[in-house]
């Protein structure tokens, strides 16, 4: 995953909503399913439990999405496009405490945290994306201004994509879940450089040129474009019939440098140019070349690698024909 670069906000990863709803103290409803209730649910929201909703983006969007545990939420298509989600937070000025505030796909309506999450939705009539913005109560009553800000923050004045705001006009959707919409527009052109294409926060402060100078508390979500490109490979995905070689490699990382040395420790010598290194995201720039026996080394620059990705070594063959993953390294902790 691409890190991007954080100006004045500081952001903390997302906290996880709880999927367990309170119990009633109607003894009636103990005997009642959650799907009792939900023949006036809209279709974007799926019942988890009492009062807790899980966002369904492939109710409402007409691209496939799917959302895993690492923050991101990718969406079908050609080009695929994988979009970032965090929260944004620093602490109350006036007390120095920093507030509840859980971004997840689940939102609970039972507890006392502020629930809130940004789903990008595609229309494919319009050819445009809209920002969904989901909330529970206790955001919605806890925020007096609730204000998206959209536009290009990581780069200089941009006169055709300047930072905007735009007031959050939430609305109850259902049952305590609060939804606004904010359109975003065209699909992103695919680019390398994530932070170049424009970013939606929903805060509790109104946009002005300070609003990322100031040292007043900024609580809420953003959510923006990660990758914009064809659909990334299955590093998993094997082709039986695919003559590559068995190879056994070794890796070395260095957390000081940000390098990985991979040795090639045993199996048949190969071409440098028949594999390639990467991530999912890219390729690393040092590749093998020329011909590769045991004990010859390939160090590669590994400077925005997160821990928990996955560098691979895969094999491409002579015509670049096949996918099969020779061996991987998980980034540690």
């Amino acid at each position: 995953m691409v890190r991007r670069r954080q100006i004045l906000l500081a952001t903390l990863a997302a906290g996880a909503a709880g999927t367990a709803g309170c119990v009633s103290d109607d003894p009636s409803s103990d005997d009642q399913s959650t799907d009792s209730n939900d023949d006036d649910t809209p279709p974007d929201l799926a019942p988890t439990a009492d009062g807790v909703y899980r966002v369904d983006i492939d109710a409402v969007s007409d691209r496939s999405a799917s959302i895993d545990d690492s923050q991101q939420l990718s969406y079908a298509g050609d080009p695929e496009v994988v979009w970032w989600y965090e929260r944004v937070l620093e602490s109350e000025e006036s007390t120095g405490s920093t507030p509840e505030l859980a971004v997840d796909p689940v939102i609970d309506t039972t507890d006392d945290v502020e629930n809130l999450f940004l789903a990008p939705v595609y229309d494919a009539d319009a050819e445009n994306w809209e920002i969904h913005a989901y909330a529970d109560e206790t955001y919605y009553e806890a925020r007096d201004t609730r204000q998206f800000w959209i536009g290009r923050f990581y780069t200089e004045s941009d006169e055709d994509q300047p930072v905007r705001g735009h007031d959050a006009a939430f609305t109850e959707h259902h049952d305590g879940v609060y939804r606004a919409t904010l359109e975003y527009g065209e699909t992103p052109p695919e680019t390398e450089h994530p932070d170049q294409s424009r970013q939606v926060f929903l805060t509790n402060r109104k946009w002005d040129e300070t609003a990322l100078e100031e040292a007043e508390s900024i609580i809420g979500a953003a959510v923006g474009p990660a990758r914009v490109g064809p659909p990334a490979p299955d590093y998993d995905e094997a082709d039986e019939d695919d003559p590559a070689p068995v190879v056994d490699f070794s890796f070395e990382y260095d957390p000081d440098a940000k390098t990985i040395t991979i040795v090639h420790e045993d199996g048949p010598a190969f071409r440098g140019e028949h594999v390639q290194v990467g991530f999912e995201g890219g390729l690393t720039e040092e590749q093998f070349a020329g011909e590769i026996t045991a004990g010859d080394a390939l160090t590669v620059a590994v400077p925005s690698a997160d821990s928990g990705e996955y560098l691979a070594v895969t094999w491409r063959g002579p015509e670049g024909e096949h996918h099969i993953v020779l061996d991987r390294f998980q980034i540690p902790e």
